[in-house]
């Protein structure tokens, strides 16, 4: 089975080496994970219709039908060779020395030991709408959904400061290009521009996870002597990691870290940011597994730092029931304060405590318990409790207490919200 295997595609090979036609032919392995062997497929894989050796290339696995996808990366080729195969370096190169030329998209079924190019890069150009072109690069994103039978290709670069973030799928099974966003958008809701993206993707919960690394970040500069500001773009190393929710077409940041080095007192409790990493998903246990990566820096010898540290991230997310239960809770206490304060029956606020504020308590949760066992104090005068955190500072005056604590509760049900909701 295939699941059963690693294939490994693709390698970095020094421009001195490029001139020698032997080194320059793809080779492609198979790694048994039960015999622990190793298989040489091919030494050449552009001679079989394949795409010629490449990096900083993207691969995924259709494991329904045994298909491998391979997508993008820099293609490594002799300015003084053309082999003339069906492959990319069937090309005649000669007239393009010194420029980058990128891979297309390719299929492998591994049963019959095949390949087929399915799309060219369209060199360079933007996406057309309804011509089925896509432009290839490299340091991009990849994933494939089982569901949707759907490539989702996000990110990447294109020459040295090229940076891409559109975001389109390919739809397998019809061989249809889908354009979901064409990158020109400056809209803070979704990603920054960068590259060395790392993607994974929940088929079960219909969403794509996406680290960021090395962002090209925008400031402005105010000139000396001058009322005029320009915009200067900087690379800098962010981490941050942004779910994209397939359903609704939305990006959500989930997480961000631009604070690196170890002054960081975080730094043992979360990654430094970097670039250059390699992060996998376990979908059954929703662990996100990370290894390595660069830091970025350019100080001495930091540039030559790569890390070694291996880390797991788990998201907890409340499901929309302890969602609704934290919310209940927080506006039936704020409402149990103000009855308390108002000085109202004292019975009529101690039922509402005993039902309908106790109801919405968790109270296995020692921490809830407890402070639900203090709020019967408020109904009695002279109560240290009425002393508490929550008190200090607030004016004694009723309907000053009552707005400082409603400005409050709002500030706390607004988490739960989208901005967009929340004006």
């Amino acid at each position: 089975q295939s699941s059963r295997h690693i294939f490994v595609l693709g390698r970095y090979l020094e421009r001195e080496l490029r001139d020698d036609v032997e080194k320059i032919k793809g080779d492609f392995y198979m790694y048994n994970l039960d015999t622990k062997r190793w298989i040489l497929i091919t030494d050449d894989t552009a001679a079989m219709g394949g795409p010629g050796l490449c990096f900083d290339h993207q691969m995924v696995i259709d494991q329904e039908n045994n298909t491998i996808y391979v997508f993008g990366g820099h293609s490594i080729y002799s300015s003084s060779y053309s082999q003339g195969s069906s492959g990319e370096q069937g090309h005649n190169l000669s007239s393009l020395s010194g420029e980058k030329r990128y891979s297309g998209l390719y299929s492998y079924n591994i049963p019959t030991n095949t390949w087929k190019k399915i799309r060219d890069d369209n060199n360079g150009n933007s996406h057309q709408p309804g011509t089925g072109e896509i432009r290839s690069r490299s340091n991009h994103s990849m994933v494939f959904h089982t569901g949707t039978r759907k490539l989702y290709i996000f990110g990447g670069q294109r020459k040295r400061d090229d940076y891409l973030n559109d975001f389109f799928t390919y739809d397998v099974d019809n061989d249809e290009i889908e354009i979901i966003s064409s990158g020109n958008s400056t809209d803070s809701s979704i990603p920054d521009v960068g590259h060395t993206t790392r993607a994974t993707i929940d088929c079960q919960r219909n969403e794509i996870h996406v680290m960021m690394g090395l962002n090209k970040v925008k400031s402005v500069d105010k000139q000396r002597g001058s009322n005029l500001n320009t915009l200067q773009e900087s690379n800098k190393v962010i981490s941050s990691f942004w779910v994209f929710n397939i359903s609704s077409n939305t990006w959500t940041c989930l997480y961000r870290n631009d604070k690196g080095g170890g002054s960081n007192s975080n730094a043992q409790k979360e990654p430094q940011p970097r670039y250059a990493h390699q992060i996998v998903y376990n979908e059954n246990l929703k662990i996100h597994y990370m290894f390595g990566g660069n830091p970025g820096g350019r100080e001495g010898n930091e540039d030559k730092i790569r890390f070694g540290d291996f880390w797991s991230l788990y998201f907890v997310r409340p499901s929309k029931k302890e969602v609704l239960r934290i919310c209940q809770l927080m506006i039936r206490k704020v409402q149990f304060l103000e009855m308390a304060l108002d000085k109202c029956d004292p019975l009529t606020a101690m039922s509402y405590l005993q039902t309908q504020l106790s109801a919405v308590v968790d109270h296995d949760n020692s921490k809830e318990e407890h402070e639900f066992q203090l709020l019967a104090s408020y109904l009695f005068k002279g109560s240290k409790s009425q002393k508490n955190e929550f008190e200090d500072n607030i004016p004694a005056k009723y309907h000053d207490i009552t707005r400082d604590r409603r400005s409050d509760l709002f500030d706390e049900l607004s988490k739960f919200f989208p901005p967009e909701m929340t004006q």
